[in-house]
């Protein structure tokens, strides 16, 4: 027999068991989508990177400074880098050749490649963007609630740090 409470409790109480539906959570959450660049690297926009990081930031963390457009600006330049590397070793394969064939040797983009990992990834963490980072700080996915909230304080515009 359920106890019946004040009505003032009932919102304190919660919802009952029959009324969270665990197969709607579940679907709410998604995968992560495939990189386009991967198949394409022409497809790679920094821009369009830029637009939806800072999105994602904002709701993730419902804060943003003015000042971070160049620390992101800096993630996209460096990805930007890491698919030139990519391009480049598949046309010169991972083996190249140098001194008129004479020698072989790694292929310089590997190593320009791996550096350039290193400090994308140093930036993703800066912007608590990596899963660990994100897990870290309490945050894995913007909720809904996030989002509305996330778009309600976009007015008025970030203020400079």
């Amino acid at each position: 027999m359920k106890q019946e409470l004040p009505s003032n409790l009932h919102i304190i109480r919660g919802a009952d068991e029959e009324d969270f539906d665990i197969a709607s959570d579940i679907e709410s959450k998604k995968r992560i989508p495939h990189a386009e660049w991967l198949d394409d690297p022409s497809a790679w926009n920094e821009k369009d990177f830029i637009k939806e990081t800072s999105e994602l930031l904002f709701q993730l963390y419902g804060n943003s400074c003015f000042i971070d457009r160049h620390l992101l600006g800096l993630l996209a330049s460096e990805i930007s880098i890491y698919i030139q590397c990519l391009e480049g070793i598949k046309k010169d394969e991972i083996v190249a050749t140098f001194n008129n064939g004479k020698t072989t040797g790694a292929n310089p983009y590997i190593s320009i490649k791996n550096d350039t990992i290193t400090k994308i990834l140093a930036l993703m963490n800066q912007f608590g963007l990596s899963p660990k980072e994100r897990l870290k700080n309490g945050v894995s996915e913007p909720t809904a609630e996030s989002k509305k909230l996330a778009n309600l304080m976009r007015w008025p515009l970030p203020q400079k740090c």
